[in-house]
């Protein structure tokens, strides 16, 4: 199952405030453009498992990516209007084995680009209780993220990644590290200091017939990774 492999399909990203129902978000709810910045790339990932394409960063208004901060303050990202860009997700370090039966997102191989719809939600700051445009100059806190894609071979699968809380099992409960710099002008959010964990849980959820059943854990797998949020 797990083999050495790389694919690149086409991939779409959106980002929001992760909710009950995260994708009823819309780019109308805001008009604070951003831009957003994933550290690694296909040609070199420097240890990373979700990272750039390796064209840039993805711009607001530039080949179709819509990046943005919504009225509550939460950040966005929505390529899906885009045929150029992606993201690329590698699930070559698995923690657990699945369920004998299970699908698998790439098949034979470990990785490859998906379209996906990523929502981010501040768990926690010191100096705030918001997102992160009310986040004080220079905090820092605690996010919790939801990675939700298609099959990337059309089959009738929705997955999900879950970094943060809202994994079913607790000890892979790894919050995402989330810091505003001192002057204010761009955010982190990553899971890459060695004294933290990196963890993240693979659901899936069958939708065949046009009906989506309940979500299955597929397994758990080291994902680290880092990306920069800033205003336009």
């Amino acid at each position: 199952m797990f083999q050495p492999g790389r694919r690149y399909l086409v991939a779409m990203t959106s980002l929001a405030m992760l909710a009950a129902t995260p994708s009823t978000f819309s780019k109308s709810s805001t008009n604070t453009p951003a831009i957003i910045s994933y550290t690694g790339s296909p040609t070199n990932p420097a240890g990373y498992r979700f990272y750039s394409d390796g064209a840039g960063a993805y711009i607001d208004g530039s080949a179709n990516v819509s990046a943005f901060f919504f009225a509550s303050g939460c950040a966005g990202l929505n390529t899906e209007s885009s045929v150029t860009r992606t993201l690329t997700l590698d699930l070559s370090a698995p923690l657990t084995s699945p369920a004998m039966g299970a699908p698998y997102p790439f098949n034979s191989a470990t990785s490859g680009s998906v379209t996906v719809d990523l929502s981010q939600q501040l768990l926690n700051a010191s100096g705030s209780g918001g997102c992160l445009l009310t986040m004080a100059d220079g905090d820092a806190g605690k996010s919790r993220i939801n990675v939700t894609f298609p099959d990337p071979h059309g089959r009738a699968y929705t997955w999900t990644i879950k970094w943060g809380t809202g994994v079913a099992n607790p000890a892979y409960a790894c919050a995402v590290s989330t810091s505003r710099s001192p002057d204010g002008s761009y955010w982190i959010l990553e899971n890459t200091d060695t004294t933290t964990c990196d963890y993240a849980e693979l659901d899936y959820t069958s939708t065949a017939n046009g009906k989506s059943r309940t979500p299955q854990v597929y397994g758990y797998f080291d994902l680290p990774f880092q990306f920069t949020v800033e205003k336009k």
